[in-house]
């Protein structure tokens, strides 16, 4: 639930933000579970996670997986396809400029 007296979340088109589109042949390069925590820190935490895991961490966030006929083995697939799965443990976005590319790899 959102907090007392906060308006309904406001979504915004990759247009409207000024980002750049996704290539055509776009495809997935790794997993990165982001995991926002208040005063943890000024470093963010990096942890590889095991196959188990990463399904068990990735799982709650992805809303229509249960409705995929084998969303777990295709769950299962990208994870391994991609691996390792990172978790990033931060407080501050901030923190996390210019680790993007470090943490996904180069872009091909």
């Amino acid at each position: 639930m959102p907090p007392k007296g906060a308006g309904p979340k406001q979504e915004h088109s990759p247009d409207e933000l000024g980002l750049a589109r996704a290539p055509a042949e776009a495809q997935v390069a790794r997993l990165v579970l982001l995991d926002r925590q208040d005063g943890h820190g000024d470093n963010p935490d990096i942890v590889e996670l095991d196959l188990l895991d990463a399904i068990t961490a990735l799982a709650p966030q992805t809303s229509a997986l249960y409705a995929l006929p084998t969303g777990l083995r295709w769950c299962a697939e990208l994870i391994e396809a991609t691996e390792p799965v990172l978790r990033v443990r931060y407080a501050e976005a901030e923190s996390l400029r210019g680790l993007a590319a470090d943490l996904i790899g180069p872009v091909s």
